[in-house]
């Protein structure tokens, strides 16, 4: 068997550019040969790679008019009993397809009809390939008619991807996305018979957490797409309600490792991204007091997880419908300020990126809760018993709060705050730790201005040392403080920061 599939293999590589030297003779010789090697050979990874064999000459023969048994050849194929038959003749179909779409394009109706048979067969790697096919058909849909027999196909479709996740078939949803995506982005308008049943599938399964996540976050994706596109029909099929419940559901999935790589899917950012596409492109009167019902009433349960899913809520509000939360400050602010000194770390974490969308979007009222917000802030900031990374989010959330107070307010923190920084920047601390607060003492200098002129030199000095670190480990705080570097200048003006410009330049 190795033999056969590597001589299939090399064959494929090198027999392109030699074809057209060879005689006629030898080149149908080679063809026929190809095919019935094709129904002759017992072994699928044989099959595949000479189907992909068969591939390469057609993309060659098929534009020039040679070859004319192929087609007719796999529309035999894929009537075949044998499923190894009709497995490569789908796959030959979608190749060809991919290659050669303008000699393909006549026989849409054909392959129609074969992708809707592929769907409902009974051997899953045959079902995979009429899957494939279906993206590939999908991009030859020109006319009403394909529009109309492409529609067809879509109850059959999501029955097998329904069949793929019941058996949890990855490779089969996979696949199914990939069609999903061409016919969602290039030809929305196939599914429009057919979306509420497609929406509620993708909800459906982006809520089975037996699903693996990277596979529910394509669910979701879709959906926020669906919701994009024709939110009219979102309404119209009231999936509103159906989509904020499953965010809320996503953002109250247990995940340990969420803070601890960023970069890492979780079901929270899953969730997250649903609700920004809700509140992005639905009508607010259609989500916004539900939405803030459900916080409020989520803020109060025993659960944490629900509370966090309540303060994420505000948070991701906040940045999507402003006035409206301006107008019902005085309540959201209650429940943030509970959270913040919420007894679970992951609350209390969820509240300073709460603090922070707060600060950025909801200015300047957010300002006037200092006296309720700075002295959390600070008190969550010292406890060095605190969790380390609600301590940086703390950190991060004053970076913005600064920004959103007016220079009398901040006049009267703005020596508690450097001292505080200032402290937090000790060799001891975290290296994320210590990035952070130079950050926040960088955006203090910007605000305060002339208030921060009294502090400055010793910031100086301070800084001055971290840009002589050359370890691996400090370079972030070295880069950091060198920025910090210039906000602090603008803060003394061109004439104080004079006397120690060159210092820093060297």
């Amino acid at each position: 068997m190795g033999v056969r599939q590597m001589a299939a293999v090399v064959l494929r590589r090198r027999i392109v550019s030699h074809w057209r030297h060879l005689p006629l003779e030898m080149r149908q010789q080679l063809q026929q040969a190809l095919l019935q090697r094709l129904v002759q050979e017992p072994q699928r990874l044989v099959r595949i790679s000479t189907a992909a064999l068969v591939a390469s000459i057609a993309k060659t023969t098929l534009p020039r008019g040679e070859w004319n048994e192929l087609l007719p050849f796999l529309q035999n194929c894929s009537k075949s009993s044998q499923a190894g038959h009709r497995e490569v003749s789908m796959m030959l179909f979608r190749t060809l397809v991919d290659c050669v779409p303008k000699v393909m394009q006549p026989h849409f109706d054909a392959l129609h009809l074969l992708c809707t048979q592929g769907l409902s067969d009974n051997v899953e790697h045959v079902r995979l390939e009429a899957m494939g096919a279906m993206a590939a058909l999908a991009e030859m849909v020109q006319t009403k008619d394909h529009a109309l027999k492409f529609r067809g196909n879509i109850p059959a479709f999501i029955k097998a991807v329904q069949q793929g996740v019941s058996e949890q078939d990855e490779d089969m949803v996979l696949r199914a996305f990939e069609v999903l995506d061409v016919i969602s982005e290039k030809k929305p308008q196939i599914l429009l018979q057919h979306f509420q049943a497609l929406a509620k599938f993708m909800l459906q399964m982006a809520s089975a957490t037996k699903v693996e996540l990277g596979l529910r976050d394509r669910a979701v994706v879709l959906v926020a797409r669906m919701i994009k596109q024709y939110p009219q029909l979102i309404l119209k099929h009231q999936l509103v309600n159906d989509s904020l419940k499953l965010a809320m559901a996503l953002m109250m999935e247990k995940d340990e490792n969420s803070f601890m790589d960023p970069n890492e899917l979780d079901a929270q950012k899953v969730g997250v991204d649903l609700l920004d596409a809700v509140f992005m492109y639905l009508p607010e009167q259609h989500w916004f007091n539900t939405c803030l019902r459900n916080a409020a009433q989520l803020a109060q349960s025993n659960d944490e997880q629900q509370r966090k899913s309540a303060i994420l809520t505000l948070a991701v509000m906040a940045e999507r419908c402003a006035p409206s939360m301006l107008e019902n400050m005085k309540g959201v602010m209650q429940l943030m300020v509970k959270s913040m000194s919420d007894q679970s770390a992951l609350v209390r974490r969820n509240a300073y990126v709460c603090l922070m969308q707060f600060a950025q979007h909801l200015e300047p009222d957010i300002g006037e809760y200092h006296e309720q917000v700075l002295p959390l802030v600070f008190r969550t900031i010292q406890t060095t018993s605190e969790d380390e990374s609600t301590r940086r989010q703390a950190i991060m959330a004053l970076q913005y709060y600064i920004q959103a107070l007016p220079e009398d307010q901040l006049a009267q923190y703005v020596k508690t705050m450097i001292s505080l920084l200032a402290q937090l920047v000790d060799e001891k601390n975290d290296n994320k730790i210590r990035v952070v607060a130079v950050m926040a003492i960088g955006n203090l200098a910007k605000s305060a201005g002339k208030l921060f002129q009294p502090y400055a030199e010793a910031t100086l000095r301070m800084l001055a040392n971290f840009m002589q670190l050359r370890t691996d480990e400090a370079l972030l705080v070295r880069c950091q403080a060198t920025e910090c570097v210039s906000a602090v200048a603008m803060a003394m003006g061109k004439q104080a920061f004079s006397k120690y410009a060159n210092d820093f330049l060297q």
